[in-house]
C-alpha cells in the first residue's frame, strides 16, 4: 500500500493506494503540508483504487466533469458519488475518522477524490471549501486575508492581484479556497490544489472578511446581513450535499460564517475600482 500523509485546515488527512500512480500524480504538492514531526492519527482517510473498466477519457465540459451525487444508505451518513471515470462514497461519523472510497480509471483522478472528500467532510467539522480566490493583506504572517467568491469570469483572480499589488500581501488561492471556524476565529488555508501554484501551501490566515462578487455591475460594496450573506454561501461553496445530516451541517456551518464574518457583494465589472472599494470596506471607510 503507497500512502500519502499531509495536514491541512487542522485535519490530518491520509490518501491511500495499492498504486503507486495515484499517489505520484499529486505526490509533489501535497506533501508540501506534511505535519512536522511524523504523521499523526488521520482525521480523513481517502483510499483509491485504480478501475480500468471504467472510462479512462477525461471529462470534457462542466457537466461531464461534474460528480453526481445520492445519499448512500446506512450509517454513519454519507454520499454516494459517481462520473464515467471515477466511483466513490464518503461517509461522515459524527465522532471520528471521515472515511472516502474512490475507485478512479486515470491517476489524475487522485485530486478529484481529496477535493470532494474535503468537501464532503469539512462542514460537519465546521468548514467549507469555496469557490473563491483569496489574498492576505499585508506581508505579515498572520495577515489578514479576503476571500473573492465567483464564478471563472467574476474577477476574483484580477481582484485577488490588485489587492496583493496595493498592500505587499500574498495570493492564497485562485480557484478553491479552504475555511474553518477554529478556536480564534474563521482561518484560510492555502490547499495544494491543481489549479493553485506557485502558492504557500499549508499556510494559514484570519479570515477578516469575504465577498459574492457581482460581475455585471458596479458601485461601492455592499454590505450583507446575516440572512443575506448565509443565502450567498451555498452558491460560493463546492457542496454535494442537499439533505440529510450531511445537508444540516453544511447550513450550520454557512449560518457559522455569515454570522461571524463581515460579507459584501462587491461589484466587480471594474477589477480595480472593486479592489479599493473592498479595501476602504474592511477599513470601515464603506
Amino acid at each position: 500500500m503507497v500512502e500519502l500523509a499531509f495536514r491541512l485546515a487542522d485535519l490530518e488527512v491520509r490518501v491511500r493506494s495499492p498504486a503507486a500512480a495515484p499517489i505520484d500524480a499529486v505526490a509533489a504538492r501535497y506533501r508540501r503540508c506534511a505535519r512536522a514531526g511524523g504523521q499523526a492519527a488521520p482525521d480523513v482517510t481517502v483510499d483509491i483504487e485504480p478501475a480500468p473498466e471504467l472510462d479512462a477519457s477525461p471529462p470534457r465540459g462542466k457537466a461531464a466533469a461534474a460528480l453526481r451525487a445520492e445519499p448512500a444508505p446506512g450509517e454513519p451518513p454519507g454520499l454516494r458519488l459517481s462520473r464515467a471515470d471515477v466511483r466513490g462514497e464518503v461517509r461522515v461519523p459524527r465522532d471520528g475518522p471521515v472515511r472516502a472510497r474512490f475507485r478512479a480509471a486515470r491517476p489524475a483522478t487522485t485530486e478529484t477524490a481529496i477535493r470532494t472528500a474535503l468537501a464532503i467532510a469539512l462542514p460537519a467539522r465546521g468548514g467549507l471549501v469555496l469557490h473563491a480566490s483569496a489574498a492576505a493583506l499585508g506581508p505579515a504572517a498572520d495577515a489578514p486575508a479576503v476571500a473573492l467568491c465567483g464564478d471563472s469570469g467574476s474577477g476574483k483572480t484580477s481582484i485577488a492581484a490588485a489587492l496583493v499589488a496595493a498592500t505587499g500581501g500574498a495570493k492564497l488561492a485562485d480557484e478553491l479556497l479552504v475555511v474553518r471556524a477554529r478556536p480564534g476565529g474563521w482561518r484560510v488555508f492555502v490547499a495544494p490544489f491543481y489549479d493553485s501554484e506557485p502558492l504557500p501551501f499549508g499556510a494559514s490566515f484570519p479570515l477578516a472578511g469575504w465577498c459574492a462578487l457581482a460581475p455585471a455591475e458596479s458601485g461601492p460594496p455592499v454590505r450583507l446581513a446575516a440572512a443575506q450573506a448565509m443565502a450567498a454561501v451555498p452558491a460560493a461553496a463546492l457542496a454535494y450535499a442537499a439533505g440529510g445530516p450531511l445537508g444540516e451541517a453544511l447550513l450550520d456551518t454557512a449560518a457559522r460564517l455569515a454570522v461571524d464574518v463581515p460579507c459584501w457583494r462587491l461589484p466587480s465589472r471594474d477589477r480595480s475600482a472593486a479592489a479599493a472599494a473592498l479595501l476602504g470596506a474592511l477599513e470601515g471607510r464603506a
